[in-house]
């Protein structure tokens, strides 16, 4: 017939191109030609159409067949999406977030003032946090004082929900060790004061001081002078003036001398203790202009 001479002796038909062209086609997954992928493609292309104008349906199919070879790919392989990023970690609080007006009063400054020319007596600090790092007290005060070891009866330290420093609270059968620093001056109690902030009050505790320091393997944890025989001694103390719905467990001083979290927390006391010393300048210019 017509049909068959077009088969096998002629040019095929366009139903036979289609059917021939079907059997290459790529599946469900995907499958992508070489053809289409490679830089010969268009050659390629040309030489199965011509090869059409020989005779033997055959022939032509097998030309089809060895120049049009192809391959699995899969569909992630042939459209791979864009990687979507991790979700980042929750923000840790490097600061306390709220401090008064820049030309507040400090509180310690305000428990401690005495007459004019009168040395102010000293407040011994009961430290308990972030502070009994070395690192971090140093970029605050730019020294070491005396440390003398201690606990406090009647409080527990926290962790804050989301905060990488810890907060004392009352708790009946709690409590603390921390370290008394002794001989700090008012401008240098000013200055924890605002690094503190208004999350804290300043309150008197009374600290039984240690004849031992205290068993800390972590570096980094401030020297320790132990008292000979103990005794108590009356203190100030940081305690928290929130709500508690933020604080829960217990925190570790040699986990926070150990973290990653550590470096950027000194390097943000240093620019707290920067921005407490601006406040001072511009108190002393306010005082000067209103006494003009």
């Amino acid at each position: 017939t017509n049909k068959s001479k077009d088969i096998h002796g002629g040019r095929p038909s366009g139903s036979d191109l289609n059917k021939i062209l079907a059997g290459i086609r790529a599946p469900a997954r995907r499958w992508v030609p070489v053809a289409r992928r490679t830089p010969a493609a268009p050659a390629a292309l040309i030489l199965l159409f011509s090869a059409g104008l020989a005779p033997g349906a055959s022939a032509f199919a097998g030309t089809l067949s060895r120049v049009t070879a192809v391959r699995p790919v899969s569909c992630s392989a042939a459209r791979r999406p864009a990687r979507t990023p991790a979700r980042p970690a929750p923000k840790i609080a490097l600061a306390a977030p709220r401090r008064s007006d820049s030309l507040r009063l400090p509180r310690s400054l305000a428990m401690s003032s005495t007459a004019e020319g009168a040395p102010a007596p000293e407040v011994p600090l009961f430290i308990y946090g972030s502070l009994m790092a070395e690192d971090v007290l140093v970029a605050l005060i730019e020294r070491t004082p005396t440390c003398q070891p201690g606990t406090i009866a009647g409080y527990h330290r926290f962790c804050i929900q989301g905060r990488p420093y810890p907060a004392v609270a009352p708790q009946e059968d709690g409590t603390v060790a921390g370290l008394v620093l002794r001989g700090l001056t008012e401008e240098e109690h000013g200055t924890l004061d605002w690094f503190e902030s208004d999350e804290y009050t300043k309150v008197e505790v009374e600290v039984t001081l240690a004849d031992a320091s205290h068993p800390i393997s972590a570096p980094g944890y401030l020297p320790q002078t132990p008292v000979s025989g103990g005794g108590s001694i009356k203190a100030r103390a940081y305690v928290y003036a929130e709500g508690g719905e933020q604080l829960f467990g217990a925190w570790d001083v040699e986990g926070f001398l150990r973290s990653k979290i550590l470096k950027p927390y000194i390097e943000n006391a240093r620019s707290c203790k920067e921005d407490y010393q601006g406040v001072q300048s511009r108190r002393s210019a306010k005082d000067f202009a209103d006494s003009a």
